[in-house]
C-alpha cells in the first residue's frame, strides 16, 4: 500500500523548529511526525517566509515552497497540517479544502478566530469529504487519555476544584485548558470572566471560572508570558488529586487518607505504581499519535481524537467568556 503524502504549512516552532530545540525525548514538530511515521511521506514544507521554508526543507531533505495553494497543486498531498498564525487558519484551510484533493486536514489550535468560521469550515470539510482535526495535543497523549478513562470509570469521583495557570492569551493557550477540561469533565453549566488585567507585554489577560452541573468548579488564572511560559493544572476530586506542570511533562498524584490527625482527611502524595511509564514521558509521542489518528481514520474509520466539532466547541466557550 503506498504511503500517504503529507506536507506542513508553517515552518515555525511547532511546524518544524522544535525538533531542533527540544530538550525532552520524543517527536516535537509536525514535520518530524510525518517524516518518521511508517505510513506517511513528508513530500514538502511550506512557509510564506522563504528563509524558514528553505531551512525546514534542508532539515527534512524535502522540497520547500512559499505558496500553499500552488504547493498543494504541485505535490498533491493526502494530509496537510496547518500551523500558521491564528488569523490565517480559516482562510487558508477553506481555500485548501475548496481546491480539492485532500483527504485530511489537521489545524493547529485555534481552528479559527470565530466559532462561526470554524463551523463553516466543519461544514465545508464534510461536504468535500475531508477529515478535519484540531491539534489540542494533550488529547493525543495516552497519559491524558488514561485520566479521562479513569474519570469515566469513577476512579477519582467527581471533580470538586480544578485550578489552571496559563499564558499567551485566552484564545491561543487558554483554549488548551478549556479543551482539556471539556475532554475530562464535559461541558460546564456556566462560565464567566472573574477579572481582567494587562500583562507587562500589553496583552489583555483573563481569569475565569467554570461551574459544572454537580457543583464542581474550574478556575483559570492568566500568567504573563514575559515572565515565564506556564501551563499547569491542579485537580482535586472526591477520591484523589493530581497535578501537572511543564505543560503536562511532569505529574504528581495524591491519595485521600488521614495523615496527620485522626478524623481529618488529607490529600497525601502517593506515587502511582500503575502506568508508571505512561506518566514518565506523557508528551513525547503526541504529534506522532496525532498523525497516527489521521492515518487510522482514513484507512479504517477510527474516530478523530480531536475533531473540528471539538474546535468549534472551545471557540464557543471563549466567545461566551469574552462577550
Amino acid at each position: 500500500m503506498p504511503k500517504l503524502r503529507a506536507f506542513v504549512i508553517g515552518c515555525g516552532r511547532i511546524g518544524s523548529e522544535f525538533s531542533r530545540l527540544a530538550k525532552l525525548p520524543g517527536i516535537h514538530s509536525h514535520a518530524e511526525a510525518y517524516a518518521r511515521h511508517p505510513r506517511t511521506e513528508l513530500v514538502a514544507v511550506v512557509d510564506a517566509d522563504a528563509h524558514k521554508a528553505r531551512a525546514a526543507g534542508r532539515l527534512w531533505s524535502v522540497p520547500s515552497a512559499t505558496d500553499p495553494l500552488q504547493a498543494a497543486r504541485e505535490f498533491e498531498p493526502d494530509l496537510v497540517t496547518l500551523c500558521t498564525p491564528d488569523e490565517t487558519h480559516f482562510p487558508l484551510a477553506r481555500d485548501l479544502v475548496k481546491q480539492g484533493g485532500l483527504r485530511a486536514l489537521l489545524v493547529e489550535k485555534p481552528l479559527a478566530l470565530k466559532s462561526s468560521e470554524a463551523a463553516e469550515l466543519v461544514r465545508l470539510c464534510r461536504r468535500h469529504k475531508v477529515a478535519l482535526g484540531v491539534n489540542y495535543l494533550r488529547r493525543f497523549s495516552p497519559a491524558f487519555q488514561q485520566i479521562r478513562d479513569e474519570l469515566r470509570a469513577g476512579k477519582h469521583g467527581k471533580l470538586v476544584l480544578a485550578r489552571f495557570t496559563y499564558g499567551k492569551g485566552l484564545v491561543h493557550n487558554g483554549s488548551h485548558a478549556l479543551d482539556l477540561l471539556r475532554f475530562w469533565f464535559g461541558e460546564p453549566a456556566s462560565l464567566r470572566v472573574t477579572s481582567t488585567t494587562r500583562d507587562p507585554d500589553g496583552q489583555r489577560a483573563y481569569d475565569a471560572e467554570l461551574r459544572y452541573p454537580w457543583g464542581g468548579r474550574a478556575v483559570l488564572t492568566c500568567f504573563p508570558e514575559s515572565v515565564a511560559t506556564v501551563f499547569e493544572g491542579d485537580f482535586l476530586c472526591e477520591k484523589s488529586r493530581w497535578q501537572f506542570a511543564l505543560g503536562g511533562a511532569q505529574w504528581r498524584f495524591f491519595a485521600k487518607q488521614s495523615a496527620m490527625f485522626k478524623g481529618y482527611t488529607n490529600y497525601v502524595e502517593t506515587p502511582r505504581r500503575d502506568h508508571a511509564k505512561l506518566f514518565a514521558s506523557p508528551l513525547k509521542d503526541c504529534l506522532s499519535n496525532a498523525v497516527d489518528n489521521l492515518v487510522l481514520h482514513i484507512e479504517r474509520g477510527d474516530p478523530l481524537l480531536c475533531s473540528g466539532e471539538d474546535g468549534v466547541a472551545v471557540l464557543r466557550q471563549t466567545e461566551k467568556l469574552l462577550a
